[in-house]
């Protein structure tokens, strides 16, 4: 919607008004859009033993990624895109084990961004095949002290090798697959056991981000946007009871840009550094149900979730919630299914061994590099 003719409304974004005086304001009909996709894939994945010591992994993955874009202009124009990719994307790598609760691996990985990753088309993007990307990843993980103590490292590369960028000859369609970015850096992490009942966990993330070819000399050398320099999270939870779990944890992220300016004349946008302390307190009750209530954000700090093309979007503030949890035992001994008041669904211990076993990631945790991002 648009407003032709009446004031303009001023707003309080931390106290908004939920029911404005709109009597001054003509409401016109500006624009309308609406997007449908559609994603189907297949994969298939195996690791292999090569005798006590070496293992080898790979994994392939193929998606129909289908979009149809409607837009819809003021003079009620409409205008319908669409776009189906093909994506077939794969993995290899070599995982190592020299000494007892050890292990190094190296993997090598592809993956694709699709021109309407984000659920809009226009009519220079609709013909644009997928951005590709290559990963390559280094680490060690190791248990010590009879797995009181877990180390683990790792160092990456990120590169995408056919960025999209506005194409400079007007002869040409409007955008075309001619940059490059690198976003490279390493990760380390700790988890450890100082008592029984206590546990901390701890990691850093460090980046190296830029701009490696452009359309527009300017940007070559600029950070993308949404990859920050630092980050840094501590966890620690304390179990003075048997069925009491108590924790608290902080989160860093360094100064980050959210846009990349083409010009002098144009300023850098920051998004800045902020903590951001959390606090949880699970109970079990009956063995088959637990309680556990999250205090989220306790400083109320500002601090920005989402940023991008010169936007900001603020994360949520001071919260708290409370989610319960209910088991149901099979029949048969070792087996079961847990039903969840909220997702994800995951016990303490295993979502601990899916945090010990996924190295971290450059543009957020570490997933198969399929189908994008």
């Amino acid at each position: 919607m648009g407003l032709s003719t009446g004031p303009n409304i001023t707003a309080d974004l931390f106290e908004p008004n939920p029911t404005p005086d709109l009597s001054a304001v003509n409401p016109v009909f500006a624009s309308a859009n609406q997007s449908r996709q559609w994603t189907v894939g297949a994969y298939a994945a195996d690791q292999l033993s090569l005798g006590r010591y070496v293992d080898v992994l790979g994994s392939v993955r193929f998606d129909l990624f289908d979009t149809k874009y409607v837009a819809e202009d003021a003079a009620r124009t409409r205008t319908v895109l669409r776009r189906q990719d093909h994506l077939f994307n794969w993995r290899v790598g070599l995982l190592a084990h020299p000494l007892e609760k050890t292990s190094v691996y190296a993997t090598y990985g592809t993956s694709a961004n699709p021109s309407a990753e984000v659920g809009t088309l226009t009519t220079g993007t609709a013909n644009l095949e997928p951005e590709r990307n290559a990963t390559i990843e280094l680490g060690a993980k190791a248990d010590l002290f009879e797995e009181r103590l877990g180390l683990n490292a790792a160092v990456f590369r990120v590169d995408k090798t056919n960025a999209r960028v506005p194409n400079t000859d007007p002869s040409g369609p409007p955008t075309i697959l001619d940059g490059a970015q690198r976003v490279q850096g390493f990760s380390v992490g700790v988890t450890g056991s100082i008592t029984s009942t206590w546990r901390v966990i701890a990691s850093y993330t460090q980046l190296d981000s830029e701009i490696l070819e452009h359309s527009n000399a300017y940007l070559v050398g600029q950070p993308p946007p949404s990859t920050p320099p630092r980050s840094f999270s501590l966890w620690t939870t304390v179990t003075p009871l048997r069925s009491l779990t108590i924790g608290a944890g902080a989160v860093y992220q360094d100064v980050t840009t959210a846009n990349n300016p083409a010009s002098e004349s144009v300023a850098f946008l920051k998004v800045p550094d902020f903590w951001r302390f959390d606090a949880f307190a699970s109970y079990q009750l009956f063995n088959r149900v637990d309680l556990q209530l999250n205090l989220n954000n306790i400083s109320d700090a500002l601090f920005y979730e989402q940023y991008y093309a010169g936007h900001a979007v603020p994360g949520e503030g001071r919260s708290a919630n409370l989610t319960a949890r209910v088991r149901f035992q099979a029949a048969r001994a070792g087996a079961g299914v847990t039903a969840c008041a909220r997702s994800p669904c995951r016990t303490g211990a295993a979502a601990a061994r899916r945090s010990a076993a996924t190295p971290a990631s450059p543009w957020g945790p570490r997933s198969p590099p399929w189908p994008w991002r």
